[in-house]
């Protein structure tokens, strides 16, 4: 039955041994970052400073009717600029705080629920759908938003008959929820 099938891949998707790769792999990504966050976060200041004295120098010109058109777009262009520095700001700050985590709580964390994930599955149907939901994001095609899809394809050869599947997803929407980072203290189906 396809439908067996498919929860059959999935279960080998979220096994412990692929969280345990997959959470590694984002906390090496986490200590990297976080020895280059000061120098950034630095950098990303001395820009927004700067920006913040040339929007101060085009807001006097447009006060003082010196400004024309080009004054005018030249301000909208650093102000945008400024929001994407601020926003750069935010992330880093997100980042540093990211990285003072517990990352062996949050690793058990992950691993704890993948394994309530795959007790889950096929037991309660709606269920199961809202994980396969999650692990396959949508897609944007044409723009629109359609929802994420697995290629199933049926063969039939010397080893049997069966399926075989194709689809892209994360961890991320899945696992990454709900879990308090701060409080005191990959995958390929087949």
């Amino acid at each position: 039955m396809l439908t067996d099938a498919v929860l059959a891949a999935v279960r080998r998707v979220i096994e412990p041994r692929m969280i345990h790769e997959a959470v590694a792999q984002a906390m090496d990504t986490l200590r990297a970052t976080q020895t280059l966050l000061p120098d950034q976060r630095r950098a990303i200041e001395r820009d927004l400073m700067v920006c913040e004295e040339r929007i101060q120098h085009l807001v006097n010109a447009v006060a003082t009717g010196k400004g024309g058109e080009a004054v005018f777009v030249e301000l909208q262009k650093e102000q945008a600029h400024r929001t994407t520095l601020t926003e750069q700001l935010t992330h880093a700050d997100q980042l540093a705080r990211v990285s003072s985590l517990d990352l062996k709580r949050i690793e058990r964390t992950l691993t704890d629920r993948a394994e309530d994930l795959l007790r889950l599955l096929g037991q309660h149907i709606p269920q199961t759908r809202q994980v396969l939901r999650k692990l396959i994001p949508d897609q944007l095609i044409q723009g629109k938003r359609v929802p994420g899809r697995i290629v199933c394809t049926p063969f039939d050869d010397a080893q049997g008959q069966g399926y075989t599947f194709l689809a892209r997803g994360s961890y991320s929407r899945l696992l990454g929820t709900g879990i308090a980072i701060n409080d005191g203290g990959g995958g390929q189906g087949s």
